[in-house]
């Protein structure tokens, strides 16, 4: 697991952590409620995957990668990288500009995490994810 905290001056936390989880792409996005009734909005680049949830009051962004374990001979089933951010408290941003902050944040955080899983393979990481654009 890797995680970053931010407090604000403005008493608002920005977290976001990335787990590696045994989980198929499918099963990451029905976690964020698209089977629920929760709405989302999905980007993707390559192998990797970014969604946020359509919610105004708080927010979540989540960002998938696939990385296959340096132990895969333990492996299972698929495995990725999956990060999650949020904004406790108030923030600046709202609407599709924090969802697109979120999602951001969530992607750098897994890309350093990448490395440091030792995810067998290169990755190609673009500079960023394509924008959700007006949602």
């Amino acid at each position: 697991m890797f995680g970053c905290r931010v407090s604000t001056s403005g008493d608002s936390i920005l977290s976001g952590s990335v787990n590696l989880r045994e989980s198929s792409k499918d099963d990451w996005e029905r976690g964020y409620g698209s089977d629920g009734g929760t709405r989302v909005v999905r980007t993707s680049a390559g192998r990797t995957a970014g969604l946020a949830q359509l919610d105004d009051d708080g927010g979540v962004a989540s960002v998938y990668v696939p990385c296959e374990p340096k132990d895969a001979q333990e492996a299972t089933g698929p495995h990725a990288l999956v990060a999650e951010a949020s904004v406790n408290g108030k923030s600046r941003a709202a609407g599709a500009a924090r969802r697109q902050d979120l999602t951001d944040f969530a992607y750098q955080l897994t890309r350093h995490a990448y490395a440091l899983a030792g995810c067998k393979g290169p990755s190609d990481f673009p500079e960023r994810l394509p924008r959700y654009g007006d949602h």
